[in-house]
């Protein structure tokens, strides 16, 4: 089994480690790094981006940004490759996210979103498929953790000294403005159906990630709130790793009992 790393914006060495030590991996393809900062060792090989996809990678993990991400996508579905989308905010272009379901389904093939750091997700999706009502999202990180988002509004992380809301309002608006470090919003509108209300707050006080989520429907309504540890140098959540992990140990799982 071989799973090719397609960028490192966000994850770099920390993924390819847990790859490497997998049993169930004989091989990680990693290109469009940084190469000075990427240091191949074990199983992991350095190739060219036109090479990746000829090789027919059964799982390519996507994590080049926005900007790039389309082609990545769609050159590692026609090279009949799983793909595990971590600039998901590319799914917010619904006309994208149909021509990416329709390939996929034609070949068979599957294009993961990983939940990321947002609880509760497994019970989002089922209470998709019944009396789903309602879904509001709260994120509360530091202002440097935000600084993009805060640079978006106007505010220059610095100079915020007490909490600020920086956005409220709906989920796929704010993913249509800020295209990076996002795709964990982009899994609550693709497990809820739905496009929830989000709220987002640089708080000084906050120094890991807090993410609440609560979710009302005829049958349940549940309340949750998670605080993750963050990567320094991505200022990403440090659940992301683990989770991008899972999504690509079960797409090389052929067989067995899981859990969903």
């Amino acid at each position: 089994m071989s799973v090719a790393l397609v960028g490192a914006k966000r994850l770099g060495r920390r993924l390819a480690s847990l790859l490497e030590g997998d049993s169930d991996v004989e091989r990680v393809y990693v290109c469009c790094v940084d190469y000075s900062n990427f240091k191949p060792s074990g199983k992991s090989i350095l190739v060219e981006e036109d090479v990746v996809f000829e090789i027919k990678p059964d799982v390519v993990v996507e994590d080049v940004g926005a900007e790039g991400a389309r082609e990545v996508i769609r050159k590692a579905l026609r090279g009949d490759s799983n793909v595990v989308v971590l600039s998901a905010s590319v799914f917010s272009d619904m006309k994208f996210l149909e021509e990416v379901d329709e390939e996929a389904r034609a070949r068979e093939k599957y294009v993961v979103v990983p939940f990321g750091a947002l609880p509760a997700m497994d019970a989002l999706e089922a209470l998709s498929l019944d009396s789903l009502r309602a879904v509001d999202i709260s994120i509360r990180r530091s202002p440097e953790q935000l600084a993009s988002i805060l640079r978006e509004a106007g505010l220059e992380p610095e100079a915020v000294v007490a909490p600020v809301v920086v956005y409220e309002g709906s989920t796929l608006e704010e993913l249509e403005k800020v295209k990076e470090d996002i795709n964990t919003l982009m899994a609550a509108v693709l497990a809820s159906g739905k496009d929830p209300m989000l709220k987002i707050v640089a708080d000084n006080e906050v120094e890991e990630s807090e993410y609440k989520i609560k979710i009302v429907s005829d049958i349940a309504q549940i309340e949750v709130k998670a605080n993750y540890k963050t990567i320094e140098e991505s200022k990403l959540s440090e659940i992301i790793v683990y989770s991008v992990y899972r999504a690509v140990k079960r797409l090389l799982k052929k067989g067995g009992v899981v859990v969903v």
